[in-house]
């Protein structure tokens, strides 16, 4: 499947981890992709690959971003990407690749977090531009 998100700047709090608005897709082979929780299941035991992007904008001083992978409600895996410079606005863009092992039924999602102030905001140009989650069957 392939998912992107619709056109919106949602205002997002310091230290909070935000679900990834991901509710578009362009792919959804089997419909495992709910894009009204957000979450990918899986349909079959294996190993799965997964991707994600987003970007972000900090209109006061920003210092990093984090993306996370949660399954099944916790966190497997998480990257990190600082700011060039925190004392300006900035747009701040982070992505993250996994190979997971699902049993049937587990689900994936996609959670964001900024740190260093508040006022900054998850951001998606063009529906799906900047931000995505992907994810297919491997083996």
């Amino acid at each position: 499947y392939t998912n992107t998100s619709a056109p919106t700047l949602s205002p997002m709090s310091d230290g909070v981890d935000y679900t990834g608005p991901y509710n578009a897709t362009s792919t959804n082979v089997g419909n495992y992709y709910n894009t009204s929780t957000y979450r990918f299941t899986a349909p079959v035991t294996g190993f799965y690959s997964f991707s994600a992007s987003m970007l972000t904008y900090k209109p006061t001083t920003a210092n990093r971003i984090d993306i996370k992978f949660y399954v099944n409600g916790s966190v497997i895996s998480s990257r990190e990407n600082q700011a060039q410079r925190s004392d300006m606005a900035a747009n701040i863009s982070v992505e993250i690749n996994e190979m997971l092992s699902l049993s049937s039924g587990d689900y994936v999602e996609v959670k964001i977090m900024v740190s260093g102030a508040s006022g900054g905001y998850i951001y998606v140009a063009g529906g799906g531009l900047f931000n995505s989650f992907k994810g297919h069957l491997v083996a």
